[in-house]
């Protein structure tokens, strides 16, 4: 999920290391909440691609 997160935000004309930092920060604010909600022992990939549209929300508003 990370490198399509980074390769995502490159075709949108972000610098590579702007996508990169900006691609780990929203990968891992994804996975904080998906560990809040479900728990560390239970979450998995899809749950992060589910929570990515609220964590995107949070950083662009």
């Amino acid at each position: 999920m990370l490198t399509g997160l980074i390769t995502a935000l490159l075709c949108q004309g972000l610098e590579p290391l702007a996508a990169a930092r900006l691609g780990v920060h929203l990968h891992g604010a994804a996975g904080d909440r998906a560990a809040e909600s479900l728990g560390e022992t239970s979450m998995i990939a899809s749950d992060l691609v589910r929570l990515l549209p609220e964590v995107l929300r949070t950083v662009s508003g």
